[in-house]
């Protein structure tokens, strides 16, 4: 029956008697009753406990002197656990924090990671703060993926802070790791410009960057408006290249580093026009009407060669040119061992690397990437109609680069019409290439066959530059 007058009572084990026996009520619970009948506690039918003390609002801090936690086994036995080894959401009052092999910390101790996630279906940050009274937030991992460090915000330094000597990088992966800043900076003053595509137009001024054309890695400069430029280096303490412009109407070009050969009828071409890159680039043309003769510009020395010993040969060649007719001829341009004028078809020429067709060449075929060592007849790589088709207003930019004490060469070629890279590659260790320490010189000509009709071959620079000692 129900308790009357007492507000306790005790449950007796191990064959005891009580004063007073409990019976259930209706619904089969076992009620626990204080002070005026008030339920403090139950044990249901179903075998759940409830404090109906422990109901209503719940307390936002850990009220003072309860300082534990109530467990319960896979039998239903309790047992307490210091508040201590739990850490709150209201934060923990630590006494002794990880130091590395003891302390209080938030992790695991399984082989699993700590994961730290928010799982709603609208993406969210994760923040952390720090300061008096955890006040101000030092960094934030945003819904997106972004890192935003707040400290980082506002004014930048105007010079590295004292102790601060390297730099974080990322892999495409997003790991990080450091660098020591002088890596970057190249160390007192100076600035380490690390090779690159060609960046986006800055929105305003100019952007200095590198970039590597044919394998050779050349500081660069882009403007808001996209003209892209190579940023040229002082000339002296080193070999002087060469570098021929041109000059206004029958006037030999301009040269700088070298004496050249030209022949035949000498022009001044440029067309003020905005459909054509190549026409409107200033151009010297060298035309003959005569069978079976030659037109153009040339070296008739050599100055440059592929090394094999450390530090020695190396040549960088580059040039923007074209061919305004379109008839069976045969064209080279590029380097050679050849000191004279072409004579015959431009893949008979030894120890040669460049671009050209032969006379056998029909006039619907396309420009070549010719290559030879010292013997045989050069190795002919077909350009493709798609972007070095023959005709009469396209131009090309061809560049070539061997390193010192190297066998290696890169090529990398331009449409100047379209802007469309041609070819961008290299050969390594291969053999249909100048032979080492054989005396190199370039030509840009053309060798009309044996009807008299005009043949011609145009230039807007070219410069070659060696790049040993």
């Amino acid at each position: 029956s129900a308790l009357s007058s007492i507000n306790s009572m005790r449950l007796v084990a191990n064959g005891g008697v009580s004063t007073n026996t409990l019976s259930l009520n209706s619904i089969g619970d076992l009620l626990f009753t204080g002070n005026s009948s008030i339920e403090r506690m139950r044990i249901t039918g179903s075998g759940n406990i409830t404090a109906s003390a422990l109901g209503g609002v719940s307390n936002d801090a850990i009220p003072s002197g309860f300082d534990r936690v109530l467990l319960a086994n896979s039998s239903g036995q309790f047992n307490q656990l210091s508040l201590g080894s739990l850490w709150s959401i209201f934060g923990n009052n630590t006494s002794s924090a990880w130091n590395g092999s003891t302390g209080s910390f938030l992790g695991t101790t399984s082989e699993q990671p700590l994961v730290l996630a928010t799982t709603n279906a609208t993406a969210q940050d994760i923040k952390f703060f720090t300061g008096n009274n955890g006040a101000n937030e030092r960094m934030r991992i945003t819904g997106s993926g972004n890192i935003v460090i707040p400290i980082l915000g506002g004014t930048v330094n105007g010079s590295a802070p004292g102790g601060y000597d390297r730099v974080l990088l990322a892999n495409s992966s997003g790991q990080l790791s450091q660098v020591d800043i002088s890596v970057l900076s190249g160390g007192g003053g100076s600035m380490l410009l690390t090779p690159q595509s060609t960046p986006a137009n800055p929105t305003s001024g100019a952007l200095v960057y590198s970039e590597p054309l044919a394998g050779r890695a050349l500081p660069f400069y882009i403007t808001q408006s996209g003209r892209r430029k190579a940023i040229g280096a002082a000339w002296f303490g080193k070999q002087t290249p060469v570098e021929v412009g041109i000059a206004g109407g029958t006037t030999a070009p301009v040269t700088l580093g070298a004496s050249v050969i030209t022949a035949a009828t000498i022009s001044y071409q440029y067309s003020p026009i905005s459909t054509n890159r190549y026409l409107s680039m200033p151009r010297k043309r060298y035309n003959t009407s005569t069978a079976n003769a030659t037109t153009g510009i040339r070296q008739d020395y050599t100055q440059f060669y592929s090394g094999n010993a450390p530090g020695y040969g190396g040549v960088f060649f580059s040039t923007r040119f074209g061919v305004n007719t379109n008839k069976l001829s045969t064209v080279f341009v590029g380097l050679t061992s050849s000191t004279v004028a072409l004579v015959g078809n431009a893949s008979a020429l030894t120890n040669m690397i460049g671009m050209g067709y032969d006379l056998t060449d029909p006039t619907t075929s396309n420009w070549f990437l010719m290559k030879n060592n010292g013997a045989g007849t050069a190795q002919k790589i077909n350009l493709l109609a798609t972007n070095a088709a023959r005709g009469t207003d396209i131009g090309f930019e061809l560049n070539l680069y061997n390193p010192p004490n190297s066998t290696d060469w890169y090529v990398y070629i331009v449409n100047l019409n379209t802007g469309a890279v041609v070819l961008d590659t290299f050969y390594t260790s291969d053999v249909e290439v100048p032979v080492v320490n054989t005396g190199l010189t370039w030509k840009a000509e053309i060798r009309n066959d044996a009807v008299a009709t005009n043949a011609n071959i145009e230039h807007n620079y070219i410069y070659v530059e060696p790049q040993g000692w």
